[in-house]
């Protein structure tokens, strides 16, 4: 088990270290629950790292009982100073789409934008987007992509 904390300790610092390094970088955040149903942020961090852009899972934090724009800004915001992280390096926020996320005053985008970087653009995730137009199916399109989804399962497996 030591080990194992050992290297994700060690590709964590790897991955501040690029970040650190890259002129600039974007983040995606999702809120979301464990097992035991308590609140994490899940956080992804896209940068530049010589000639490639790389994606990497930045962090995992717990969140306070109630998840709100402030509560997930401040988790996020003590983890970034914790690893001496540059917020104005950020350009980009993605999310969910989720209130707590995108509300107008104090959701996390208006409290990045507020507090450490107020040029930050922010995205709703796409694949958030198709999953909520899927929804939106009609019945037969959904029995074929259904249909769709295991031929292709059967096929790769």
């Amino acid at each position: 088990m030591r080990r194992i904390v050992e290297m994700a300790i060690d590709i964590e610092n790897q991955v501040v270290e690029g970040i650190k390094k890259s002129r600039c970088f974007a983040i995606q955040l999702d809120e979301s629950t464990d097992v035991s149903n308590h609140a994490i942020l899940l956080c992804f961090v896209r940068y530049s790292e010589d000639e490639d852009i790389r994606e990497e899972l930045l962090c995992c934090l717990d969140l306070p009982g109630r998840t709100t724009g402030s509560a997930i800004f401040n988790a996020l915001d003590e983890y970034f100073q914790v690893q001496g992280l540059d917020w104005s390096k950020c350009v980009g926020v993605c999310t969910d789409g989720a209130v707590s996320m995108t509300r107008r005053r104090s959701g996390v985008v208006a409290k990045i934008k507020e507090v450490v970087h107020p040029e930050v653009l922010s995205t709703h995730c796409m694949i958030h987007r198709e999953h909520l137009a899927a929804k939106k199916l009609s019945t037969e399109l959904k029995t074929v992509m259904n249909d769709t989804v295991k031929i292709i399962n059967e096929i790769c497996s």
